[in-house]
């Protein structure tokens, strides 16, 4: 499924320029590097949602999201 959407994805990122590319969870960050993204833009991870708000996972791990989105924030220089 990947290798079907990753030349749309790639043409995106090429007209948008982005300084980063924020991938949401490890398994789609562990694909941006393996397929080299990482040597060509900024590629920082966050924890995907679902992992975070799942059922009885507490609130550690809301916690760390709510962390990584500020440190995302401020590296991109924007406000929340």
């Amino acid at each position: 499924m990947v290798d079907n959407c990753f030349p749309y994805l790639m043409g995106e990122i090429k007209i948008l320029k982005p300084k980063v590319i924020v991938a949401i969870g490890r398994r789609v960050y562990n694909e941006l590097k393996r397929r080299g993204l990482d040597r060509e833009y900024k590629l920082e991870r966050i924890t995907h949602y679902s992992y975070a708000f799942g059922r009885g996972k507490g609130r550690d791990r809301e916690k760390r999201l709510r962390e990584e989105l500020k440190r995302i924030t401020t590296l991109v220089n924007l406000e929340i």
